[in-house]
């Protein structure tokens, strides 16, 4: 029988335990090749060759129960507000009965309380062990119910109410801290707005969004969100895309320009035409690329879910044998040391290490996202963080200038509105790179170049345009088109030969008689490009070379002005391969960033591709391992300090949890830490890792990292003094 996949919906799928239990569960089926979780989702992927109601069956039966995606909407996800308050009324109870610890004639109120509590607790945790019991699943909620009967036992009733009540808190704190990252997914897709105006037979009518399919045309106003990915027919306006890109700067858009669903039409209106749909635009495909990253294991998660699923059996039977040496063997105190037993139960909850890794990659996937960046896997992000060298392409990734009009001269008392009028009029018609250089303009003078009726527009290659405006013909172009209709003068010479002098591009506007005016153009690379390879040094990457077909001027030209390692000229697809080979072979790891087909391979030969996005070549970005949405290269020194700090905080919370639970387990066996240290330590670790975590939804290259780069400072530190010993030897 052939392997079929099916997606299944798993409401209650919400943390590291369920995922045991459905493995548990599922594995012990014929036919079952492969298990994917997506807790974000709570979607659970198999490969399977037995039947789908098998599947099904086996997860009602665990109390998990789950339903094929597509088939029909599922019920809404538990409330875990309630699940906070019924948390929250169980400590109360607790506290309530501690408050009467002292008074003797209140002892029935005192367990009264005490017993109010466990039974609240036991609404969160006593299904969960009852279904682990019955799949001879052996996991932490067993541990915890089994740590609460037997502190009830030898009669320790606020232990017990405290053991349930604060697991439990852990469970619901988990959950929501999952709930958090997922939030913010969910504020893209908030972004799409639920109607448009649609054209039908001719007239605009308000339609819901998810109706639209490709091909219709959608009017948009000036304030409101684009519902799909389109290409404007018609209008002039600026757009925020801020949520695709992470740049806060508005992008000129007139006919001919891509739109992307869920950006801000935030002056003019457009018409548009659909390109996308509501479930395949840009947006929902972002939203599916974080999400399938957090699905997709990195090392470290893989190695601590192996360790603790052999933890928990091994710290029970460490709990069994703490109580049964002493007492049988030794004829120890029988109570003292059942209580020690129970206290390294406690402390053996791997909480805090099972959601250590996924709350950490999803929130920096999160971040990342809200940055323009998009990593295809958490391993990207883990594999990013090891780069020591890169290589560059050149066109249409590091030499991407911006065109900006700097000065507009008219002749012969000409009013300059009036001149940028038409010549902007003319280039947005033209599809030219360089017409958002007038539209800016012409918006920061409050221009408005709608109203221009532009009746033929024509090309004149290497030269310029020609273009009936209004019922006259106008040229606007070169020194060469001026020439060439003999309507240059020597003082005309003098505009375009100061321009060029001056590095800039000299536009004219003329008539069929004489020259209106001049544009000075300048073509300019941003700040933080220029500043990109610095940066790289700085973050320890040891090579940064540039790789290029052009020819040896124009790369030299942006060596010189970058300061690459190295530039390579005339590089055919087979040499960046090469070259990338042998950066990989000096320094173990390389990063490729490029944008074209002809940089395809050598992205996927590089232990991470980066492709530029979204003008590259689709092929570019379906080959690479992250996508840079805002189509600079500046956010690459962001993404790698992105990927060292995931990874700080991730070794942090990890080593810090280990450590503190094989402290206490130390302590526990001695019988120098009670119950309540085992329990404050326990969850006060869990509540650590992780608030740490989330600190990643927040993260800025300036931020001070508290928690890791502490001990990254300190060791630095330790360093530079052992050189300076070592130097006056």
């Amino acid at each position: 029988m052939s392997v079929q996949t099916t997606v299944i919906t798993v409401t209650d799928l919400c943390c590291a335990s369920e995922e045991m239990l459905i493995r548990a569960s599922l594995n012990r089926l014929d036919g079952i090749n492969d298990l994917r979780f997506n807790l974000i989702g709570h979607r659970l992927t198999v490969d399977h060759t037995t039947s789908r109601d098998h599947i099904l069956q086996a997860l009602k039966q665990i109390g998990l129960p789950g339903y094929v995606e597509g088939s029909f909407d599922p019920p809404h996800q538990r409330n875990t507000t309630v699940d906070l308050w019924i948390v929250a009324t169980a400590i109360l109870l607790l506290f309530a009965g501690l408050g009467l610890e002292q008074r003797a004639e209140q002892s029935l109120y005192r367990f009264g309380f005490y017993a109010l509590s466990i039974v609240f607790a036991s609404i969160r945790v006593l299904p969960k062990t009852l279904s682990a019991i019955r799949n001879r699943v052996l996991d932490v909620n067993i541990l915890m119910m089994v740590a609460s009967i037997g502190t009830i036992i030898l009669g320790q009733f606020p232990e017990a109410a405290a053991v349930l009540s604060f697991y439990a808190l852990s469970l619901v704190l988990e959950i929501r801290s999952l709930e958090r990252s997922r939030r913010s997914i969910q504020a893209l897709l908030n972004l799409s707005p639920q109607k448009t105006m649609l054209k039908v037979d001719g007239s605009f009518v308000e339609r819901i969004s998810a109706s639209i399919q490709r091909g219709d045309i959608l009017l948009l106003r000036e304030g409101e969100r684009i519902p799909v990915d389109g290409e404007v027919l018609l209008g002039i306006s600026t757009v925020d895309e801020s949520h695709i890109t992470g740049e806060s700067d508005l992008k000129a858009k007139c006919s001919g320009d891509v739109v992307y669903a869920g950006s801000l039409n935030a002056r003019g209106w457009l018409e548009v035409r659909a390109i996308s749909t509501a479930t395949d635009s840009s947006l929902r495909r972002i939203v599916h690329l974080v999400e399938e990253a957090q699905s997709k294991k990195i090392k470290i998660q893989t190695l601590t879910e192996r360790f603790a699923r052999a933890y928990v059996p091994a710290v029970f039977a460490i709990a069994v044998a703490v109580f049964f040496i002493p007492t049988f063997f030794f004829h120890a105190n029988v109570p003292e040391w059942f209580y020690r037993s129970l206290t390294v139960l406690v402390i053996s909850c791997p909480c805090a290490l099972l959601i250590a890794t996924p709350v950490t990659i999803l929130s920096s996937l999160t971040r990342a996202s809200k940055e323009g960046v998009l990593f295809k896997g958490g391993s990207n992000l883990e594999a990013l963080a090891t780069v020591r060298s890169m290589a560059f392409d050149k066109t249409g990734t590091v030499a991407n200038a911006r065109t900006v009009l700097t000065e507009i001269i008219p002749l012969d008392g000409i009013d300059q509105n009036g001149l940028l009028r038409i010549a902007s009029a003319i280039e947005l018609r033209s599809h030219h790179p360089i017409a958002s250089a007038f539209l800016e303009f012409g918006f920061g003078r409050n221009l408005s170049v709608e109203d221009a009726t532009v009746n033929s527009i024509e090309t004149i290659s290497g030269k310029g345009i020609r273009a009936s405006v209004d019922g006259l013909m106008y040229f606007l172009g070169n020194h060469e088109l001026m020439e060439s209709k003999h309507l240059c003068s020597p003082s005309h010479h003098d505009h375009f030969l100061r321009g060029s002098k001056q590095s800039m591009t000299v536009l004219a506007l003329a008539n069929s008689e004489r020259i209106l005016g001049f544009f000075s153009i300048h073509a300019s690379q941003s700040v933080s490009s220029r500043n990109l390879v610095p940066s790289l040094h700085a973050l320890g990457i040891h090579s940064v070379d540039l790789l290029s077909g052009d020819q040896t001027g124009a790369v030299e030209a942006i060596q010189s002005e970058f300061h690459f390692d190295s530039a390579l000229a005339r590089q055919l697809p087979q040499n960046k391969i090469n070259h990338v080979k042998q950066l990989k072979a000096e320094f173990g790891s390389v990063a490729m960033v490029g944008d074209g087909l002809n940089d395809a391979p050598a992205l996927a030969e590089a232990t991470i591709g980066i492709a530029i996005g979204p003008g590259g070549s689709a092929v570019a970005i379906e080959v690479a391992d992250i996508v840079l949405m805002d189509g600079g290269v500046q956010k690459i020194p962001f993404a790698i300090q992105l990927s060292r700090s995931t990874l700080s905080i991730l070794r942090f919370n990890i080593g810090l949890t280990i450590a503190t639970k094989l402290a206490f387990l130390v302590l526990g066996v001695l019988g120098i830490s009670s119950l309540w240290l085992a329990i404050i330590a326990d969850d006060g670790i869990t509540l650590l890792v992780i608030l740490n975590s989330l600190r990643l939804l927040r993260f800025s290259v300036a931020q001070r990292r508290i928690l890791t780069n502490s001990f990254s400072l300190t060791r630095l530190r330790f360093l530079g003094r052992l050189r300076l010993k070592l130097s006056t030897k």
